[in-house]
């Protein structure tokens, strides 16, 4: 019995090829060289004093084909004719049936090596950014880091805590209280659109009184279009579709953040001027370096919308406009009349700012993101006020900013005193989820406009541009 099986393993092995003079590569060979060299490395080495007994590389490779010739013929596969690697392997009809590893060929292991190269990975996309891994995926490390190194001073207080050891100013108190009507739907909705509104908030709890109606020409602090009941509910369907099916930041941003806006601010939705307060996706913004410490760089993303006051529709109120934004990006080290150099808001001064994260996103990293844009735009103001004429930035007695987390909606605001920037947060708006929630976010933003407009425009062309009377836009 002994005999017919080795007569058997014999005739199953002279069927193998035979590697030992090919010059094509081959993976088995590959391999075998391999075990062969990490079994010479294992063999103790001879106590010969002073003495490198350890071939080079390439005799340890030559040893090792040696061997593999070696080891073949012993087998008896040198008395077969040597098999082309170009050639299907000839298996024998009677071989034992054997599971082979599998082998990458040399083209996909060099793609496979080629893509894991040039592929970054968080880290070390995190590393070339600045910043560690940790230090970005956490908001909660970043908080607690500010605590270590906080070169821009920035600090957090909240809203409504007895105990802030901040002091808001009656300005923000103003504002507060007029955003809170809003989200007791107080003076929100045309008037034009009463009968048509009515069937919307049938589904209500609390269904708007006539305290929700607001006369179309004579409404008081608002800036925009009155908004069409047809795209109130379109911003609704969307924030619906986009909550059911979990999509992405950027998706929320395409389909309704951006209705939003475009709808409360702009009366032709087609074009993107629209007077003299306009809003710009800033999501590829980033703070300029001459405001931060050398060796830090900030993250390439801070916000996602910032509402601005259009320079080139001020201008036809006031030609003097246009020079003085001119020397301000002359004697500014960001070239531009802001704390970043983006493209599309150089020449336009930023008044609010917005950050969005999706249902599930972080609404402490969105608190961290806008806190280290204002401050970085405080910082900005006080170097341009203390190099210049001495403007009063006492003046402005905050910034305001918008958080949204899918179809809900936050105000935050900032305030700057000895030196330090304070991020107040948060006063809940509403939800654009309903047609009610959704008249109270448009009629928010359009009164957060009315602001910009009427309170940011006129202190930073008097501070900033230092031109007395300038006409309003």
């Amino acid at each position: 019995m002994n005999d017919r099986v080795d007569c058997y393993v014999s005739h199953w092995l002279g069927g193998l090829p035979d590697f030992s003079t090919t010059t094509s590569w081959s993976p088995c060979h590959q391999l075998a060289s391999k075990a062969k060299r990490r079994q010479s490395r294992k063999r103790p080495r001879s106590p010969t004093k002073g003495l490198a007994m350890t071939p080079p590389p390439s005799l340890r490779d030559e040893s090792a084909d040696a061997r593999n010739r070696d080891d073949s013929t012993s087998y008896g596969q040198s008395s077969h004719p040597e098999t082309p690697m170009a050639k299907k392997r000839r298996l024998s009809p009677n071989a034992t049936p054997r599971q082979h590893p599998v082998v990458p060929s040399d083209s996909a292991s060099q793609s496979r090596n080629m893509l894991l190269e040039k592929t970054p990975s968080v880290s070390s996309a995190s590393t070339r950014s600045g910043t560690s891994r940790s230090r970005t995926s956490s908001p909660t490390k970043a908080f607690a880091g500010l605590e270590i190194s906080n070169p821009l001073k920035l600090r957090f207080d909240d809203f409504d805590d007895p105990y802030a050891t901040g002091t808001m100013p009656p300005g923000l108190h103003e504002v507060r209280r007029h955003l809170g009507l809003f989200s007791q739907s107080q003076n929100i909705i045309p008037s034009r659109d009463r009968d048509s509104t009515v069937p919307l908030f049938r589904n209500s709890p609390f269904p708007p009184t006539d305290a929700a109606y607001f006369d179309d020409d004579q409404e008081p602090c608002r800036y925009g279009p009155l908004v069409a009941v047809d795209d109130v509910l379109a911003i609704v369907g969307n924030s619906s579709s986009c909550r059911k099916n979990h999509v992405s930041e950027a998706i929320w941003n395409a389909e309704v953040h951006l209705r939003v806006l475009l709808f409360a601010l702009r009366p032709d939705i087609k074009r993107m001027g629209a007077g003299p307060v306009n809003f710009a996706a800033c999501n590829s913004a980033s703070i300029h370096s001459h405001l931060l410490r050398r060796g830090q760089r900030a993250q390439s993303k801070m916000v996602d919308y910032c509402l601005y006051v259009d320079s080139e529709v001020a201008t036809r109120s006031d030609p003097r406009v246009e020079d003085a934004i001119s020397r301000l990006r002359a004697d500014s080290p960001s070239e531009a009349v802001n704390h970043t150099d983006y493209a599309g808001v150089r020449r336009h001064p930023l008044a609010l700012s917005i950050e969005s994260k999706t249902p599930g996103g972080s609404v402490e990293a969105a608190t961290l993101q806008v806190g280290t844009w204002h401050a970085a735009q405080w910082k900005f103001l006080e170097s341009i006020l203390n190099d210049g004429d001495g403007g009063d930035l006492a003046c402005l007695e905050f910034l305001p900013g918008l958080i949204v987390q899918g179809s809900d909606w936050w105000f935050v605001a900032s305030t700057r005193g000895n030196g330090e920037t304070t991020l107040w947060t948060k006063q809940y708006i509403a939800s654009t989820s309903s047609p009610l929630g959704t008249y109270q976010v448009l009629r928010a933003i359009q009164y957060l406009a009315w602001w910009c407009q009427e309170k940011y425009w006129p202190w930073f062309t008097a501070n900033v541009l230092s031109l007395d009377d300038s006409p309003p836009v």
